[in-house]
Order: C-alpha cells, then structure tokens, then sequence
C-alpha cells in the first residue's frame, strides 16, 4: 500500500507539474452496502445482510491524462444475516482507488479499481445459533472478528453537476477476517457491493 501511495504521487508530480492545487479536490462520501461474508469451509450459508458507510474522500486527478486516484477514510458497516438475525462488525475503513474520467453529455464516466485497507473497531464475537431445522449448512458456530481487512474494490460511476458523483463499488476481501472457534478452526472474508454518493467541495 505505501509503495503504491507513493507511485501514484510520483507519477502525478511529473506527469503535470504546476497543475497540483487544481487536482486536488475534497469531500464527503455516504453509502449503503449488501453484505456477506465468505467461509473457507462448509460451516454456513449466511445470507446478505445492508451496511452503511460515512467519512471523506480526497480526488487528484490529472488534467492531461483523466487520470488520477481517490483516497477515502469511512466508517463502514460489515457482516452477515443467518437464521432472520442480523451480525454487524464495524470498521475504520481506507480504500485507494485509481480513477478514470472521461466526457458524457451531461457531465463525466469514471471506472475505478484499487486496494483497501480496514481496521476493527474493537473486538467481536458472534454467537451464531443452530440453524432451523430444513437448512443444509452446520450451526452453533462462535465467529472472532481478526480486527482487519485487506481487498480489493472495482467500480464505476457518473459525475455531474461538477460537485456530485454516484457509483457501483464491488469489494473482495482477500485475508481472513473472521475466524470461527468451533469444532475445526476454519476461517471467512468479507465480500459487499456499495452504493455510494459523493459531494465534492
């Protein structure tokens, strides 16, 4: 992550130099999120579960190319539905997208794709009961949260009005973020699709 931070500032220091401060454009990003979580063994099938997210984004993009990358700091909301109950876990989440931008009628089309990087607020466990007797999928499982998150996002969206953006995000995660204690330990991460809206000063 912190070579890729550094990649992308380099690159846009001399691909249009004397341009910086007009790049730079900052604002404040909400959404709402389906989630659910992936395990590694048959252990559950939960079902989607809806999240949020909140905080500010920063965009630089460049002039010449429409080129560029957002950095996001979000209150963000994951988790899980099993059995008609609900199993959130909150995160301080970081997410670094590449962006491109090109002309439409009625403003811009931007694609976006990047890492992210999430840390638990606090530790958690779920106590997830048996599941209801018809079902396939094992139950009476304890789930810890592992108190971080590292994917990857890829996205698009329109912006118009030149201070307002609206996109699709799809979020993988590749480490393991739980990790469930019964029986054989076995492990899950965290998969969402984002709703998200950006107004930007």
């Amino acid at each position: 992550m912190k070579k890729l931070i550094a990649f992308l500032f380099l690159f846009f220091l001399l691909s249009a130099p004397g341009q910086i401060n007009a790049q730079i454009k900052y604002g404040i990003k909400a959404g709402a999120s389906l989630n659910t979580v992936h395990f590694n063994k048959d252990r559950l099938d939960p079902d989607v579960t809806t999240g949020y997210q909140l905080g500010t984004t920063l965009e630089w993009m460049s002039s010449t190319l429409n080129l560029g990358f957002d950095l996001s700091v979000l209150f963000a909301q994951q988790g899980l539905s099993y059995n008609s109950k609900t199993y959130t876990y909150n995160y301080m989440d970081i997410p670094l997208n590449l962006k491109w931008k090109t002309g439409i009628p009625f403003g811009k089309l931007f694609v976006t794709a990047g890492p992210y990087y999430s840390f638990g607020l606090g530790e958690k466990t779920w106590n997830i009961p048996k599941a209801s007797s018809g079902t396939s999928a094992s139950g009476g499982l304890n789930v810890e949260s592992e108190k971080k998150d590292i994917g990857f996002n890829v996205g698009a969206g329109i912006e118009f009005l030149r201070h307002f953006q609206a996109g699709i995000n799809y979020r993988h995660g590749i480490i393991d973020s739980y990790k469930v204690t019964t029986g054989s330990t076995s492990y899950a991460q965290n998969r969402s699709w984002q709703l998200n809206v950006v107004f930007l000063f």
